[in-house]
């Protein structure tokens, strides 16, 4: 398949923007034997707006590559609650990881909590063994999760991988990229107002990855 006969995925379904997140789903064309490499970009921030300030308490970033094939079905979503990302979870992660998160929480307590995520889809044609299925590639992934504090943040280094999904070392050759995708969530806990904003596949002109 050549970059010219490159069908973009297409939209299958949406859910509505709600303070739990979203879901789409895309299903990707050609047979079942063309390969695609995706990487997927995530920033969130979950943030506290006091007496006119923005304080990021806690601040991620990640990517991560994944390897398709034409006819799947790919999801993407975020789950605000299911993924730790309500003011339960932030107090829980911040009292965990932060020797002393007083400062941290109390921000939490006084302030009002919003959260903004931001993901991107990068796709490129690729060659890869058919038989081995698709999935996530070990590699060239990285992530940071930086925790607010008044002297000295926070930065830990998890996994940029879904939790419970690993990765394998596959044989993938791929060309430029070639589409990309862009969702951005937003939520504010006071008055539980979501807004989420989003484009489909679309061609690119982002530099080729190597």
């Amino acid at each position: 398949m050549s970059e010219a006969e490159f069908d973009l995925p297409s939209l299958v379904s949406e859910s509505s923007a709600t303070r739990s997140g979203y879901t789409r789903r895309f299903r990707f064309g050609g047979p079942r034997s063309q390969a695609f490499l995706q990487s997927v970009e995530t920033e969130i921030r979950f943030c506290v707006r006091e007496r006119g300030e923005v304080f990021p308490l806690v601040s991620y970033r990640g990517a991560y590559p994944e390897l398709l094939f034409g006819g799947c079905l790919d999801l993407h979503s975020l789950d605000v609650w299911r993924e730790g990302w309500d003011q339960r979870g932030i107090r829980a992660l911040l009292r965990q990881r932060l020797e002393d998160p007083e400062p941290a929480l109390e921000l939490l307590r006084h302030g009002d909590p919003f959260l903004v995520a931001s993901k991107r889809f990068l796709l490129a044609l690729a060659e890869a063994d058919p038989y081995a299925g698709a999935g996530y590639l070990a590699g060239a992934a990285a992530a940071q999760l930086e925790l607010y504090h008044p002297r000295s943040p926070r930065v830990l280094e998890p996994s940029p991988y879904p939790a419970g999904s690993p990765a394998r070392e596959l044989s993938v050759t791929a060309g430029p990229w070639a589409a990309e995708a862009v969702e951005e969530f937003r939520y504010d806990f006071a008055t539980c107002a979501a807004e989420f904003t989003t484009t489909s596949y679309r061609p690119t002109l982002e530099v080729p990855h190597g």
